[in-house]
């Protein structure tokens, strides 16, 4: 009797994790700030010269039209229209899951969405660091990246340095566990060591 149970009870929670989870609403709503983020947040440009880079060519120009209109645009239109054509899951014989099964599948997906408001409300308003800056520059600061981002290059001498800090870190311990160098400071010291 248990077994029969759980097995039509699973076969419920799987189509709403389908529906709800990883697919639909929140799917469409977080393509569409991935989007915006990459073609207005980092910069299409900036995302044409790092293809450059990776590629040894860049795409055309008028690519950084679909970056920065048509893909957002398009994006938002099939999240818009998700919305209003919206209709709760169906059982296979045609009837309406219950509403507390609507309910509880719209709370899933919104687990994923509201992250992305809630962390905008949080640099906006509750950020540390802003000083005396206006909601407007904050805004302003938040949508736009700075001018000049640490991008990681091979061979670069501020990368060298970079790498050669984080070894210092890495052999003297100061992370919590230490590498060979931290071991032989310990015996030296008398410490026992770790095991």
């Amino acid at each position: 009797m248990i077994d029969k149970c759980w097995i039509q009870a699973g076969a419920h929670w799987l189509t709403l994790f389908d529906a709800y989870g990883a697919s639909g609403i929140a799917l469409l709503f977080v393509v569409f700030f991935e989007v915006v983020g990459l073609a207005y947040g980092f910069g299409a440009e900036r995302i044409r010269n790092a293809l450059r880079e990776m590629l040894g060519w860049a795409p055309p120009r008028f690519i950084l039209i679909f970056w920065k209109y048509t893909a957002p645009i398009i994006s938002a239109m099939l999240f818009i229209s998700l919305l209003l054509y919206y209709q709760p899951q169906r059982y296979p014989d045609g009837r309406d899951y219950p509403l507390w099964a609507s309910l509880f599948g719209l709370t899933l997906s919104s687990c994923s969405m509201v992250v992305i408001p809630g962390f905008a409300f949080y640099y906006l308003f509750l950020a540390k660091g802003h000083g005396d800056v206006s909601l407007k520059q904050r805004l302003l600061n938040g949508i736009h990246p700075p001018r000049q981002l640490d991008i990681y290059r091979p061979g670069s001498t501020a990368t060298e340095a970079r790498g050669e800090e984080e070894m210092q870190i890495i052999d003297h311990g100061q992370m919590g566990g230490g590498g060979a160098a931290a071991e032989q400071q310990r015996i030296q010291q008398g410490v026992k060591p770790k095991k």
